[in-house]
Order: structure tokens, then sequence, then C-alpha cells
């Protein structure tokens, strides 16, 4: 195959994984795509600028989201006033199962069901729950692949 037709299959294949496929490491500048969220609002992603975000991906029937989620809430009340935005992403099968789930807890971080574009940065790493923590700066400061103990989950403070 030509240099320049193996150039422009690679390129057609990085086009239709798009951008969210190639990043979402530690380090790496990211922006969270468009999020549609359980009550049917839109996620303002432009008011999550400067502010450290925990974006979690999560399941209603996965056990061990069912222990971290309740820490996850608890150090989102007690410092939501400093700055930190919890997001969530739902991969369960429909929304009325996480939004059941989210009443039946009484969990007041937001939550939206997986799209296209949350797919992208799921499938990364397979696994729940996932836990990505962007900085004031919009890098990714963190990256938890399955459940956090209490004092992990407390340490996301000091990135405050």
């Amino acid at each position: 195959m030509p240099t320049r037709r193996r150039w422009l299959a690679g390129a057609a294949l990085l086009a239709l994984a798009g951008p969210a496929a190639a990043s979402w490491n530690r380090g790496e500048a990211v922006t969270l795509p468009a999020l549609t969220l359980l009550d049917g609002s839109a996620l303002d992603t432009s008011s999550l600028r400067g502010k450290v975000v925990l974006l979690q991906f999560w399941a209603s029937w996965c056990p061990f989201c069912a222990r971290q989620n309740p820490l996850i809430e608890a150090l989102h009340r007690a410092h939501r006033a400093r700055g930190l935005e919890v997001v969530t992403v739902s991969i369960d099968r429909t929304p009325a199962a996480a939004a059941d789930y989210m009443r039946a807890k009484g969990y007041s971080f937001r939550a939206g069901m997986i799209n296209p574009a949350y797919e992208r940065i799921y499938r990364l790493r397979r696994g729940l729950p996932q836990v990505y923590v962007i900085g004031r700066d919009g890098r990714v400061a963190l990256i938890e692949l399955g459940e956090m103990l209490e004092d992990e989950v407390g340490d996301i403070a000091r990135l405050l």
C-alpha cells in the first residue's frame, strides 16, 4: 500500500475513533463532552471551568459502585463549596433504572446516561467504577479503576 494511502487509512480510523479515544490519560488536557442529565437538563460544561471535576462511571447493579457512591456523595457534600463538581455517568440499560437508584439512595451529585462520547472514554479502561479527576487547569489529575476505599476518596480533597 503506498504511503499516502496508508496515511489516509490511518487518519480515517482516528476520525472514526474520535478525540476521546486518544486521550484521557493522566496529565492530559481534556474537556467533558455534552451530557444530558437524568432530569432531562443539559450539563453546562462551561460552568465547570476552573473547578475540580470528579467524573465517575457507575451502574445501579454494580456492588463496588454501591459501596463507593456513598463516599463520593459525602465528598461532594463536604467540598462542593470549595469548587468540587461531581459528574457521574451511568451505564445502566435504561435511564429509569439509574434515576430510581439515585432517588432511592438520595444522591445529590449530577448523573447522566452514557452516550457515544462518554462510551469512548469508558472503553479506554473497562471496569466499574471508573473515576477521573480533572484539576482546575483542565488536566486529568487522577484516574482510578475499581472501587476506591474511604481514605482514597477522601484524598481527592487535596486536589482542591
